[in-house]
């Protein structure tokens, strides 16, 4: 759950930047594996999360 806020807080700070995009957060454990897929579809304004 600490993740997806995470990634909602960094696609909020993205869309401040580039706004009217759809966006896409990857996030790591640092081991490297992918652990959280986070997109932002700016149609809908909804988030899906996958991981």
């Amino acid at each position: 759950m600490k993740l997806n806020l995470l990634a909602k807080s960094l696609i909020q700070g993205f869309r401040n930047n580039a706004p009217d995009r759809d966006l896409t957060v990857l996030m790591y454990a640092p081991d490297k594996k992918l652990i959280l897929t986070a997109k932002y579809d700016n149609a809908t304004k909804q988030i899906q999360y996958e991981g």
